[in-house]
């Protein structure tokens, strides 16, 4: 008798949190590789309840998760440095456009999501650093989509790779940001670069 046991990729790549997470339902999560190009890359580690999501709510669209429990969009999108006038021309603003790089991409995050918002809400921005002493650049943006719907906190988190920034989302209902944030930003601090 032969006994063929196949092991998921959620198996091989289960590790810890160096944080801590309090809503979510325990302390391990999965590492995710989050490709730039064929030799680089980066990792996030998310919950168990995340899984992959082919919905379209991110730049890329290529690295996009959910948590059903939680009822929680995650994204992580890899935008090559050399691509940043493209992101630059969305705005008419001089001012934007003559800040740091990093800035632009974060601003154009904001800008682009609020687009579609009835009522958006912009944070003030902030910056924390990942666990492997990474700065994180951070905003959000909150608002419906239609007058009825109920109102969502886009929170993006912009870090700057060697040849590429790296854009986190997380969105969720705003009424759940009471629980639900700190545990966001303990996810953002688990990116950490190839």
């Amino acid at each position: 008798m032969l006994f063929v046991q196949c092991a998921s990729d959620h198996d091989e790549n289960k590790k810890d949190y160096n944080g801590k997470l309090k809503y979510f339902p325990n302390q391990q999560g999965i590492e995710y590789f989050i490709k730039n190009n064929e030799n680089a890359g980066a990792y996030i580690t998310l919950p168990e309840c995340f899984t992959k999501d082919y919905s379209s709510f991110s730049i890329s669209n290529k690295n996009n998760f959910v948590c059903f429990d939680n009822k929680v969009f995650f994204s992580v999108d890899a935008i090559p440095k050399a691509d940043i006038n493209h992101y630059a021309e969305y705005f008419n603003d001089t001012k934007i456009k003559s800040q740091e790089d990093i800035y632009i991409m974060r601003d154009y995050c904001i800008a682009t999501r609020a687009f579609g918002l009835t009522h958006e809400k912009r944070s003030i921005y902030s910056n924390f650093i990942s666990f492997e002493n990474k700065p994180i650049h951070l905003g959000s943006v909150q608002g419906k989509k239609v007058a009825n719907d109920q109102e969502l906190l886009y929170q993006f988190g912009v870090i700057e790779g060697k040849d590429t920034f790296y854009i986190l989302q997380a969105i969720l209902s705003s009424r759940n940001t009471s629980y639900l944030y700190n545990d966001i930003l303990e996810i953002f601090k688990s990116f950490r670069l190839n």
